[in-house]
């Protein structure tokens, strides 16, 4: 009788399910961190992107216009559009959808979702820029008062059904002394002596209080304190990168 030489192996019924429930199991735990970090590195660029973008905006504005301690930008009771279209619309780069033209603003709330920021009277339209991300401009509020002059919203995911205050929106902060000016979140919250980078980085106290504030996002008026913007100024003083104690998720 001949033997055969060749012994054929394979795996059996059992053990491919045990393969696809290990692999399932891994593609669980691993998919959702993969899908957060993906949306943690695009916000961290399109930040970044929007805050050179920005002040290279004001940069450009200023030598056509003068200083912004000039410009005719009044608290309330202008039409904040068209401020918008004479000092900041020449100076960006759009893409194909110019702005959002079924709304005169937008609605963006806490973390909680349901609580309205926005207030719809003083907020331009959103304008969609080059790099993807949205943009909009609150008028003055503290002129006379503090040294902002009003300030922007980076959308993130514009088309993102709901707006989030430190998810997807973020405040920005237009800073102007005579012949200084600049675009940032760390400052003039109350002033840059109790509120800025260098403290909320070598303060514990502060930079446990922004880490609050950002998580709280609520206030009983609309850019009433500085909890809104302190969430994009722990992102702006950890050089744009999200910190790992940020309180909110992606």
């Amino acid at each position: 009788m001949i033997k055969n030489k060749f012994k054929y192996t394979g795996f059996t019924l059992a053990e491919v399910l045990i393969v696809i429930g290990i692999i399932g199991i891994v593609a669980e735990l691993t998919i959702p961190t993969l899908l957060q970090n993906y949306r943690i590195s695009v916000t961290e660029t399109r930040l970044m992107t929007a805050y050179s973008i920005l002040n290279n905006m004001i940069k450009l504005s200023a030598n056509d216009n003068g200083n912004p301690d000039t410009w005719d930008i009044q608290n309330t009771g202008y039409d904040v559009n068209a401020f918008f279209n004479t000092y900041f619309m020449p100076y960006i780069k759009f893409n194909g959808k110019k702005f959002e033209d079924d709304a005169t603003s937008f609605t963006a709330y806490d973390i909680s979702g349901n609580y309205e920021y926005m207030d719809n009277t003083r907020t331009s339209k959103v304008y969609y820029m080059a790099n993807g991300t949205g943009l909009a401009f609150i008028q003055g509020a503290t002129i006379g008062r503090t040294r902002r002059r009003g300030s922007f919203f980076i959308l993130t995911d514009p088309d993102a059904s709901k707006k989030v205050i430190g998810k997807n929106v973020f405040q920005f902060n237009l800073i102007v002394d005579p012949n200084l000016y600049s675009v940032t979140a760390g400052q003039d919250y109350p002033d840059p002596t109790t509120f800025s980078c260098s403290i909320i980085e070598s303060n514990p106290t502060v930079h446990a209080q922004t880490i609050a504030k950002c998580k709280n996002s609520t206030m009983d008026t609309p850019f009433s304190g500085l909890s809104q913007i302190t969430c994009t100024a722990l992102i702006e003083c950890n050089s744009w990168k999200i910190p790992t104690d940020y309180p909110i998720r992606f």
